[in-house]
């Protein structure tokens, strides 16, 4: 999570500073913001699987490491 809102930050960062033109920066910023999605993704696919594997130990399947 800390991850994605450092990403989204520097992509406002960047945004707001705009020593050059915009045409050059909005790749830099689209990039931030896709990579900031990307590891919220991970951290809530992280979490998501952790929990189904506590559901799997309730009901007594076995689990993979």
């Amino acid at each position: 999570m800390l991850l994605g809102d450092v990403l989204r930050s520097s992509a406002r960062l960047v945004a707001q500073q705009r020593l050059t033109e915009w045409d050059q920066t909005r790749p830099i910023t689209n990039a931030f913001r896709e990579a900031a999605q990307e590891a919220t993704d991970g951290h809530v696919l992280h979490w998501d699987v952790r929990q189904l594997r506590q559901y799997a130990v309730a009901a007594g399947q076995p689990t993979a490491p």
